[in-house]
């Protein structure tokens, strides 16, 4: 038996999932402080169904008597389901939440599920500490970065203080995994954390706005790994990869001088994207970059405090297409957004459409329990019983079938205020946003 199991929750399709580097770091935090860990990933997990309390259940069970298990918003209620029934069979276990979910909402859960410890914000050395703790039978009080039970008194401890020196941690624990349960899709981080305020975002509940920075040549490093490991592309989970350009061209450089020769894929700003950057980018190994434009309104741009016009936006689309591919991403449904900024929206994804090399995609939008959004119009958030809602939701939760799940659909239902991510916000111009968005749809398709 190992020391404790780490789990990662993502219920993404066998195949069809990333590596999960968080997880992964965290079992190699572990080993490298004596304790042996058993890694599990339900993106791996052949079954059917993978949002059922039982399905997941049933693939934690076997696991160690100290469960790990990271988890975003949208893994929450399978999750937090089957821990449940974890408990109410073997109260021994313990079982310990982390990943950004938890990190939002760790009284909520505590209040209502039987999880025993929720590690907040960083977890590399929260862990440890916890671990040791346990092994000595010793209180949780003074342990920095989680929430507990105290008898009935739930304590949530100070925030623990960033990590300042990424390069002191060690590279993810690859040997626990099979690449080609991930058809070799490498991924990295090389800066945690994001300065920006857009006010649908929850990043900040994780990172607090400080950013933190692995050196060029610690990246590089690990990138010889996933080449020795024939990882065939690689996304850079980055918020802000982009935020030095002089980074980032040392890192091309790098990049090339290695021979890395490994295809990937980064998030972009648009008000920090320059034709020099591009063509470093485009020339050593960038195929692929991530806009978060959400919305065609300059007055929708302003509410969400993106930093940058549609019209710049539309500029630096067109400009990086020169260099590489483009994603956009767009999101509607804002309770604020009238028709008319709508409108502007699907006018650009219209035309963004037809562009070569840029392919865009909207979403509807669903709230995060941290987020500026949330917090102003909680009051508006409803459930999309509606399959039609539900399906736009769908794109963005990977949920489109999630009214299959009645057990998740009444956990859920009963808890909106923490599981805000499966809701939309209701308001009166609803119904003709998407009767315009599914004409558009039908234009397109005849196009």
């Amino acid at each position: 038996m190992s020391d404790i199991s780490i789990v990662n929750a993502s219920q993404v399709e066998h195949g069809q999932g990333a590596i999960p580097v968080g997880p992964l770091l965290i079992s190699a935090v572990l080993e490298d402080h004596g304790y042996s860990t058993r890694f599990k990933d339900y993106q791996t997990f052949q079954a059917q169904k993978k949002l059922s309390f039982k399905t997941f259940y049933k693939f934690i069970q076997g696991t160690e008597s100290v469960i790990g298990i990271s988890a975003i918003s949208s893994d929450l209620p399978t999750t937090l389901g089957a821990i449940t029934q974890l408990k109410e069979e073997h109260p021994e276990k313990i079982v310990i939440l982390g990943g950004p979910g938890p990190t939002d909402i760790p009284a909520e859960i505590l209040e209502h599920f039987p999880v025993d410890i929720i590690v907040v914000g960083e977890g590399e050395e929260t862990i440890v500490e916890v671990m040791q703790a346990l092994d000595k039978k010793e209180n949780l009080e003074g342990i920095e970065g989680i929430a507990y039970r105290d008898n009935d008194r739930i304590v949530i401890s100070p925030r623990r203080k960033r990590i300042q020196n990424l390069d002191s941690l060690p590279f993810p624990a690859y040997d626990k995994i099979e690449f080609k349960d991930y058809n070799y899709l490498g991924g990295v981080m090389t800066i945690r954390g994001c300065p920006y305020r857009c006010t649908f975002c929850s990043a900040h509940s994780v990172w607090e706005r400080e950013i933190t920075q692995r050196t060029v040549e610690n990246v590089i490093e690990e990138l010889q790994i996933l080449k020795e490991k024939r990882v065939r592309n690689m996304f850079i989970y980055d918020d802000t990869f982009v935020i030095d350009s002089q980074r980032v061209k040392r890192f091309a450089e790098q990049f090339h001088q290695e021979s890395i020769d490994i295809p990937w894929t980064c998030y972009g700003r648009i008000n920090l994207m320059t034709s020099e950057l591009l063509e470093i980018m485009g020339k050593n190994g960038c195929k692929e970059i991530l806009y978060g434009i959400e919305s065609g309104s300059n007055n929708v741009l302003k509410r969400v405090n993106k930093k940058f016009t549609i019209e710049e936006a539309s500029r630096i689309v067109e400009k990086t297409t020169q260099y590489t591919d483009v994603e956009t991403s767009y999101i509607w449904g804002y309770p604020f957004e009238t028709l008319e900024d709508f409108y502007d929206t699907l006018m650009v994804v219209f035309h963004q459409t037809h562009l070569p090399r840029v392919r865009p995609r909207l979403a509807l939008l669903s709230p995060l329990p941290k987020s500026a959004i949330f917090l102003e119009y909680r009051a508006q958030i409803a459930f999309p019983d509606d399959p039609e809602i539900a399906h736009r939701l769908g794109f963005l939760l990977g949920r489109e079938k999630l009214l299959e799940y009645p057990e998740v659909v009444a956990l859920v239902k009963r808890h909106p205020g923490l599981f805000p991510s499966f809701y939309y916000f209701s308001h009166d111009l609803l119904e003709q946003k998407l009767e315009l968005f599914k004409t558009m749809e039908q234009n397109l398709s005849r196009a």
